[in-house]
């Protein structure tokens, strides 16, 4: 991830309230990495599809030309990071309507 990357994926997570142990484990996955940075690039509510597209691009260990590289992606951001980053306050994530917000 580029410098850039890695300073807006920090100022991102120095907005919520959390302790080191806890910034350090959430930005431990790659998959929360690049979530974050996609989403410190977009403003208000965010479709987990449009999300999921922007992270398997970023991703190195995820093949995007692959078929259902978007929709594996889309399933891990869905049942684990997204729901993490909520509980820890650094995004709002409604899992029925499939929003994020930044």
């Amino acid at each position: 991830m580029s410098q850039s990357s890695s300073q807006h994926t920090t100022a991102l997570v120095r907005g919520a309230d959390l302790t080191a142990d806890e910034r350090y484990r959430l930005l431990s996955n790659d998959l929360r990495r690049a979530t974050i940075a996609v989403l410190d690039d977009r403003s208000g509510r965010v479709e987990l599809s449009e999300v999921a597209s922007a992270v398997a691009a970023r991703v190195d260990d995820v093949d995007a030309t692959a078929v259902d590289a978007e929709v594996r992606v889309e399933t891990a951001l869905h049942h684990a990071h997204l729901p993490r980053l909520d509980d820890y306050g650094v995004v709002e994530y409604d899992p029925e309507a499939n929003v994020v917000v930044a």
